[in-house]
């Protein structure tokens, strides 16, 4: 009976370390997207923004998440771009961006 139970355990063990790998793999795929050189660091406001957004909505609707944006799961806003490269202070041109907000109901 004992032989029955390691054996048991083993398989139990071994299926929660392939669905671990597979989980790892999937992870890895979407960082290896979003940081590519294709998305060119995602720039606030940039077109690379839009397509790393719409490329993270698309997995949140995927894996069931409730939306928490403004519209959708986009939480679009306004900034101001600085007037001069080396500020920090946004004086220059007012652009839109989008965050992108989701929420993992756990309790039901």
């Amino acid at each position: 009976m004992n032989k029955n139970i390691l054996a048991l355990f083993l398989s139990f063990i071994s299926w929660v370390c392939y669905a671990q790998q597979i989980q790892i793999t999937e992870i890895k795929k979407h960082i290896t997207y979003l940081a590519s050189d294709a998305l060119k660091g995602r720039g606030t406001g940039s077109t690379e923004e839009t397509l790393a957004a719409n490329y993270i909505s698309s997995k949140f609707a995927e894996y069931k998440l409730m939306p928490k944006g403004n519209d959708g799961y986009f939480y679009t806003f306004t900034y101001k771009t600085p007037a001069n490269p080396h500020d920090t202070i946004g004086a220059g041109e007012e652009k839109k961006a989008n965050n992108v907000v989701a929420f993992l109901n756990n309790h039901g």
